[in-house]
């Protein structure tokens, strides 16, 4: 597969003609990230017995993407190399492959925008849907399949898309498809200039589990005794959003508020009764709901900002059997404030998917 999208870009790059002149003029351009690692053993920091340090003692992770633009007609292509990769293990085996790790072609037809392949996106603040990036975290959530944007009115749009979570060089089998409405409206002063303004939005996203992951789920089920069983379940699960960015003069107001229907999904916070005894973690069966709301003033030198935050059951994963950052669907914003990108992965309060309620100013 991976041999057929690199043949076909290199054709969609060659074959671009106009009038019969020749190779359209078009524009190429690229980047290149590469992290070189250097292992030094050292047990009284108990940086040892992993494969890093005992052995492989270097490792590297590379992205190469290359992207081509003609005439309203835009197509990329990214490879990317894991050597010896602590990425998505840190803690124990390294990882090593070489592959097409993203591609993609769109294109613009009037009002019309269409793309396939290796999709980033999200809805909203990313509360019901974010496909994305974050590489020092491992973190490659894009949608594979296809979107159709079009402009409904000025600065009005309406998109829809479909297709399958990524999962490093291959995809989880739940299949995601969504849709939403964003608009901008606003209201001059004598001068002409914006004293009021709103960009308000709708949006909806469907999950639907695979077999393979309904089986893995009803075998765990049947073993739970009668006071934790969960009798029926739906395989399609669907998450609502309506959200609303304010802006009048130096003060900023983001409001957003979401709904997932009832679904399953492992709970680490609820107890699975075991005869006598019990232990944290099990599958619970609830609807989920989400309200974020953020508050800014900046005028004069003076910057103020205030956050806050309410979630309740709102796991949504392609697989309700994964962990940590596998399969998440969304992303629902941390109450934190990251001054360096030196410390991505440090000191940041992870956000607690099935109860939490907090703030920051």
């Amino acid at each position: 597969m991976q041999k057929v999208v690199f043949t076909l870009f290199l054709m969609v790059l060659f074959w671009s003609k106009s009038d019969g002149q020749g190779i359209t003029a078009g524009k190429i351009s690229g980047s290149l990230q590469t992290n070189l690692n250097f292992f030094m053993k050292d047990e009284s920091i108990n940086a040892a017995n992993t494969p890093q340090y005992e052995t492989q003692l270097y490792g590297a992770d590379s992205w190469l993407n290359v992207n081509y633009n003609v005439k309203g007609f835009d197509a990329g292509i990214r490879l990317d190399v894991f050597n010896n990769s602590y990425l998505f293990n840190p803690n124990g085996g390294s990882y090593t492959a070489v592959g097409i790790g993203n591609w993609y072609v769109s294109k613009q037809i009037d009002k019309l925008n269409i793309k396939g392949g290796y999709i980033y996106d999200q809805i909203g603040s990313g509360i019901i849907y974010r496909a994305y990036e974050e590489r020092p975290l491992a973190i490659d959530n894009a949608l594979f399949g296809v979107r159709a944007v079009y402009e409904i009115a000025p600065d009005w749009k309406i998109k829809g898309f479909t297709g399958q979570q990524k999962f490093q060089f291959d995809r989880y089998g739940a299949i995601i498809k969504g849709a939403s409405i964003e608009g901008y409206l606003s209201t001059n002063d004598t001068t002409g200039r914006a004293s009021l303004s709103i960009s308000p939005g709708v949006g909806i996203v469907a999950r639907t589990l695979e077999n393979s992951t309904t089986d893995a789920i009803n075998n765990v089920l049947k073993y739970y005794e009668p006071k934790d069983s969960i009798h029926s379940y739906k395989t399609n699960t669907y998450a609502m959003t309506l959200y609303n960015t304010l802006n009048y003069g130096p003060i900023s107001w983001y409001v957003e508020g979401a709904y997932k229907t009832a679904e399953i999904m492992r709970s680490p916070t609820a107890f699975q009764h075991i005869g006598q005894d019990s232990s944290a973690g099990k599958f619970i069966k609830d609807a989920g709901t989400v309200f974020y709301s953020s508050f800014s003033y900046a005028d004069h030198g003076l910057g103020i900002s205030v956050e806050g935050k309410r979630t309740e059951n709102f796991s949504f994963r392609t697989d309700p059997n994964l962990l940590l950052n596998r399969g998440l669907v969304n992303y629902i914003p941390a109450m934190s404030k990251v001054n360096t990108y030196r410390l991505t992965s440090r000191y940041n309060p992870a956000t607690q998917f099935m109860g939490e309620v907090a703030f920051q100013v």
